[in-house]
């Protein structure tokens, strides 16, 4: 189905540990009818690509795969390069013949690089735009695999969906320690249980609506700033992960604040700027939505590692109250430095 080349075309980045149930997943949304203009890259760790042979192939369905190795370790040369290629590849009479794109990564591949891509990555400005970072969880073995794998840890602190597989292997009592573990690395992600029969492309497709992800996100976060750092003081673990390590500095840790005030768009630039310089790659990601002073609509602020990008805006609010939210997600930082510089932006949004 031809697609009008106008706009930047909307990115899924799709991960999930090894034998989480990626490719299954692909597989089922594929066969929707509302996925049939989506093309999909598929990137696979080795010189010998095998996942893209086992995603469902139509007419409409495009599949671009990567073999070079970790999409994570070939980002400049490999990813940039294929989203330049695809949109004069896979098109006719000069229209594109896909309307998004799903990034499927290697079960081992770190999204914090990936995203920073997307979101920074000259060559791509304009052309993509990041709808969200979906993870699949697979129930079954994902006590374990969290304890164990910091990079499972990473993937799931990263997501703005979570895809819960494998529900049909576990009881409730696993299913509820694996719920506890999720929410200790990120409690602002939407979940979704990925049941037999059920239709994906409906919640996949909706993650590109802007206000409903936010929407979504004031539903389950309902913590504001001073609570969090009260909370913290009192080892209740604003945000931690897995028991102890997060308050130790030790693993993934995923905060979610209110921000009551609009914020002197100087000031918000300098606290960000210099939030990047003191985190560097212990910031994985940071996403929120914010009031700033002159500035009429709500503004969409993204950082990874040592960059802030430009401010986004929304049409509206995506919730009654006009009060922004910040979500922080680092690794390998003790609990009350960055508290401490949550602090200090709540401490001069309320001095200005």
């Amino acid at each position: 189905m031809p697609q009008s080349a106008q706009g930047p075309i909307p990115v899924t980045l799709l991960t999930g540990f090894l034998g989480s149930g990626k490719t299954t997943l692909i597989n089922r949304a594929l066969q929707e009818a509302q996925m049939a203009d989506t093309l999909v890259i598929i990137n696979e760790f080795g010189q010998t690509a095998l996942d893209h042979l086992l995603v469902a192939h139509s007419q409409e369905n495009l599949v671009q795969a990567m073999g070079n190795g970790c999409v994570c370790c070939t980002i400049r040369r490999d990813l940039v390069q294929t989203l330049r290629d695809i949109t004069w590849r896979f098109s006719r009479a000069g229209q594109r013949q896909f309307s998004r794109v799903f990034i499927e990564t290697t079960g081992l591949a770190d999204p914090a690089p990936i995203i920073h891509t997307l979101l920074g990555e000259p060559q791509l400005a304009g052309k993509y735009r990041l709808d969200a970072v979906v993870t699949v969880v697979d129930l079954e073995h994902a006590s374990e695999t969290l304890r164990r794998e910091e990079l499972a840890r990473r993937q799931v602190a990263l997501a703005d969906l979570l895809v819960l597989s494998k529900r049909d292997c576990v009881d409730a009592d696993r299913e509820q320690e694996v719920s506890q573990q999720l929410a200790g690395l990120n409690q602002a992600a939407q979940r979704l249980v990925l049941d037999v029969g059920q239709s994906m492309a409906p919640y996949l497709l909706a993650l590109g609506d802007q206000q409903g992800q936010w929407a979504a996100w004031e539903a389950s976060s309902h913590d504001c700033l001073h609570e969090h750092y009260h909370d913290h003081h009192h080892d209740h673990g604003a945000g931690g992960a897995l028991s102890g390590q997060a308050r130790h500095g030790q693993a993934v840790s995923a905060i979610s604040v209110a921000v009551p005030e609009a914020l002197n768009a100087q000031h918000l630039s300098d606290w960000l700027d210099e939030l990047c310089r003191w985190a560097g790659p212990r910031l994985l990601r940071l996403k929120a939505v914010l009031a700033v002073q002159g500035r009429e609509t709500a503004q969409v602020v993204h950082a990874v590692q040592h960059r802030v990008y430009p401010f986004g805006s929304l049409s509206q609010w995506p919730w009654p109250q006009r009060q922004g939210r910040l979500v922080l997600i680092t690794q390998d930082l003790e609990p009350a430095q960055v508290w401490q510089r949550l602090r200090q932006l709540d401490v001069s949004v309320r001095a200005v």
